[in-house]
């Protein structure tokens, strides 16, 4: 047993609230915890907008080196999250590739339902793919959305990113893969039906196999390569596997590692744990050279 991920879920136990929590509630306290992310030293962070989206653009100090820039996509289950409880895993990931990164402020649901996320993301793609490079990451919704993001730049016969990392990403809204129950007692972080919930929220009345949200149901022939990173006791598990399945099926060049023990979006945790700073080395060395 991993005596990191015990002490990790150690802290989560700890840390969790008794009862149930209001939307404003979670978003605050994903604030409060992002605290205690360790900052990465030499990382020179700009807030600023790009095609009318707040955006964090995060580089080595001296500036990135010669490659393509990343533009990140942060998680919280479309809800909640921002450019600020992810601007320290961003400046991390910046400094490991030693590129540039974007990580955009999509608009959250309830207030902005789909497709007000992609749309943001869409924008920020569009303003800066003809100039650059680009290629796409995230974590958990954010893995889903970037996901969703290259299956509509696809669709729209424009500039195609270079490649994908998603980190244990969510990429089916309707919540209901076996996993869900397979893994319950070892996952501290996802509840399933709040995730539904969340899902939902960000639905705003789609389907939840509509493509557009959920891209597992996509066409993913085409698609660039990607990266997919899981974690054994991940609710999301599931899916993660099945998406590496359709899309090699589909002829696309897919990467699975699936990471023994550890829980959703362990990467975030990579201070704490040898097996997240493992994956954030390889999903750094295949955003920067593939």
């Amino acid at each position: 047993m991993n005596a990191e991920i015990e002490q990790l879920k150690a802290m989560i136990a700890t840390g969790m609230p008794d009862g149930p929590q209001t939307l404003e509630q979670r978003r605050a306290g994903m604030e409060e915890m992002a605290r205690a992310f360790p900052a990465p030293d030499g990382i020179e962070y700009q807030e600023t907008e790009i095609a009318g989206v707040s955006v964090l653009e995060a580089q080595p100090e001296g500036g990135a080196s010669a490659g393509p820039v990343i533009l990140y996509f942060h998680g919280g289950g479309y809800v909640s999250g921002s450019i600020r409880t992810h601007r320290n895993f961003a400046g991390e990931l910046a400094l490991r590739t030693g590129l540039k990164l974007v990580s955009v402020d999509y608009g959250l649901a309830p207030e902005h339902p789909f497709p007000a996320a992609l749309d943001d993301a869409l924008a920020v793609y569009d303003a800066l793919a003809g100039d650059t490079p680009l290629v796409l990451a995230g974590d958990s919704a954010g893995g889903g959305l970037a996901l969703s993001l290259a299956l509509a730049a696809k669709a729209a016969g424009g500039p195609q990113p270079e490649r994908l990392a998603l980190l244990c990403p969510w990429v089916d809204l309707s919540c209901t893969n076996a996993s869900f129950a397979a893994v319950a007692e070892h996952d501290p972080i996802i509840d399933q039906e709040r995730l539904a919930e969340d899902g939902r929220h960000y639905l705003g009345g789609a389907d939840a196999r509509d493509p557009g949200p959920s891209p597992l149901f996509g066409d993913l022939a085409g698609l660039p390569p990607l990266l997919i990173q899981a974690a054994e006791h991940d609710s999301l598990v599931g899916e993660a596997r099945e998406l590496a399945e359709k899309a090699k099926a589909a002829g696309v060049p897919a990467a699975y590692r699936e990471y023994p023990e550890m829980v959703h979006v362990f990467q975030l945790f990579h201070a704490l744990l040898t097996p997240g700073r493992a994956a954030l080395d390889e999903a750094a060395e295949f955003l920067k050279n593939g």
